[in-house]
């Protein structure tokens, strides 16, 4: 009987050693790692209107990651960084864990966007790597691309935000933000989306269906050209929620 107690005692305290182990090696992974689970959880999310995104678990490993953004179709699936320090662009340098990364993560400025979408335009930047942002001149290249990849979904504490995506096209390369002083104007909003339209090149696809108003609130993705370094490649999307 005695021999059986022991027995018992010693088992539980294998699984008890098993667990805090497990438990440690979970709670201990890199923010990257966190990063590819999540990932994997938003492709495979089917309810759309969901947050599947853990943020607590996320801003426990790096309070920097504010947001999740998702194009469904496509590849653009990635965290959204804003730097807390002066460097508002440390992270296209940097990944999550806040290693020297070439390749960096998806950044809004903090000098120039608040982290909460409330500004009337609010421009994400991302290399021109193929495993960042430099994969969007590959999905908007056809004229069908905005039937393809017409949503992008904006996740963060506070839930789901819903961009439609309304345009893409190769563009100058100024400082959108300090170009139009942040929008304050927001008359401002229809002057740069007509500058954006109007701006022909091979790299254009624009919803001619679509208008953009004062009141709209504009999400654009900004990255490098692939065959020009002086130009960028903008796509552009609305919120309908």
């Amino acid at each position: 009987m005695r021999r059986n107690i022991a027995l018992v005692l010693v088992l539980v305290c294998v699984l008890l050693l098993l667990c805090g182990t497990a438990c440690y090696l979970y709670f201990s992974r890199p923010a990257s790692s966190l990063v590819l689970d999540t990932a994997e959880k938003v492709e495979k999310n089917l309810d759309l209107e969901r947050n599947p995104v853990n943020f607590p678990a996320l801003q426990k490993k790096n309070p920097d990651i504010y947001a999740w953004v998702y194009i469904p179709g496509t590849n653009v699936n990635f965290p959204l960084l804003q730097s807390s320090t002066e460097d508002t662009d440390y992270y296209l340098s940097h990944s999550v864990d806040g290693e020297e990364d070439s390749l960096g993560c998806l950044i809004t400025q903090s000098k120039y966007n608040s982290n909460d979408f409330s500004d009337p335009v609010t421009v994400i930047y991302g290399r021109k790597s193929a495993a960042r942002l430099g994969q969007l001149e590959k999905y908007f290249l056809s004229s069908d691309s905005l039937l393809k990849f017409d949503v992008v979904l904006v996740y963060n504490k506070n839930g789901v935000l819903r961009y439609q995506v309304i345009g893409a096209t190769e563009y100058e390369n100024p400082h959108i933000l300090n170009q139009y002083r942040c929008f304050e104007d927001v008359s401002q909003i229809p002057v740069f989306w007509d500058r954006l339209h109007s701006y022909r090149t091979l790299l254009h696809q624009f919803d001619e269906s679509v208008s953009v108003t004062e009141d709209d609130r504009l999400l654009v993705f900004s990255t490098g050209l692939s065959s020009n370094s002086d130009h960028r490649f903008l796509v552009v999307a609305k919120l309908v929620r």
